[in-house]
């Protein structure tokens, strides 16, 4: 088998988060990438953390010798493709024809705004939850291109942001040093 570590580093622009990464092919399909994390919302993680993926529909489709996940085997009389193509399409739909823009512009504010208010309650998972959510919501409007290239940096700007206030306050409310 031809096993290779294809250099990857890996960056999440919202969430200020980073690291140096490898993919790893497996006769020319990725199964697998290590990141070795040096930020984490735009603060320095140490000690430096590993992080480690893997698709197991590559695993499978590798195993069961197929080129489509669709045509994976989930159950004797069954294929993937059963159980999840029709959602994949609907969501599809949804995402890039359906979904009310207007309405996800307010719920990002909302998301924003409400995560905001509970980091200053110091609820920081619940906190961190708003973030994900705002940064979601960012990530459909993006995709239905409803936003400019100017407006798509002050919403990554704000988002990070975010994500900048969720770690600092999760470690001073959770990481304290040792004497």
């Amino acid at each position: 088998h031809d096993i290779r570590f294809v250099e990857d580093d890996w960056e999440s622009p919202t969430l200020g988060a980073w690291g140096l990464g490898w993919e790893v092919w497996l006769d020319g399909m990725e199964i697998s990438q290590f990141t070795y994390f040096q930020q984490v919302g735009s603060v320095d993680v140490f000690p430096v953390s590993v992080e480690l993926t893997y698709g197991l529909e590559r695993l499978a489709m590798y195993i069961q010798d197929v080129s489509d996940y669709r045509e994976l085997d989930y159950s004797a009389n069954s294929k993937y493709a059963d159980l999840y193509y029709h959602r994949e399409l609907e969501y599809s739909a949804y995402n890039f024809e359906f979904a009310d823009t207007a309405l996800l512009f307010d719920l990002f504010t909302r998301y924003e705004g409400e995560a905001q208010k509970l980091i200053g309650e110091n609820l920081v998972y619940p906190a961190y939850d708003m973030l994900l959510k705002s940064s979601h919501t960012f990530n459909l409007l993006d995709a239905r291109g409803v936003i400019s290239v100017t407006e798509r940096a002050a919403y990554i700007g704000r988002i990070r942001n975010l994500a900048k206030i969720c770690a600092i306050t999760y470690m001073a409310k959770y990481c304290k040093e040792e004497k």
